[in-house]
């Protein structure tokens, strides 16, 4: 049976043209792909010609949220893809601890997103740090 995957992909435009190659190999994972985009970039879903799209809010509306709960809900995703930083998603893996949960989590002088206690319900995840802190660490290697 074909693992069933949601990607959960609702912010600007810039931030899907950084996420394309992913969204795009993803189909080397499942065929059966649903993929959320914001209302911003829901212009831009021909580009995922074989996914299911579904739209969301750039700012989630309560609405929204129970909309991706209940989704979450019927659709028994096997893998749940978060690449965008809305801070909801990350409360999802606490609720569905039968889903992995795959995430792109951001490491920032300010603060972290999520905290660590979030990311202990994430099956796996990987550290994206901000520029500002990327180009501290390069001028302290030089």
């Amino acid at each position: 049976m074909e693992k069933k995957i949601l990607v959960l992909k609702n912010n600007r435009i810039g931030d899907l043209f950084a996420s394309l190659l992913f969204i795009s190999t993803a189909k080397n994972l499942s065929k059966n792909i649903t993929l959320y985009l914001s209302e911003i970039n829901n212009g831009f879903s021909f580009l995922f010609a074989n996914y299911i799209i579904k739209k969301a809010n750039y700012n989630l509306t309560i609405k929204d949220k129970l909309k991706i709960i209940f989704d979450i809900i019927i659709n028994k995703y096997d893998e749940i893809y978060i690449i965008s930083p809305q801070t909801f998603y990350f409360y999802l893996p606490f609720f569905f601890k039968k889903t992995k949960f795959y995430a792109i989590v951001y490491d920032g002088k300010k603060r972290i997103r999520p905290g660590n206690f979030l990311r202990k319900f994430l099956h796996k995840y990987e550290i994206f740090i901000e520029i500002k802190l990327m180009s501290s660490i390069i001028k302290n290697y030089n």
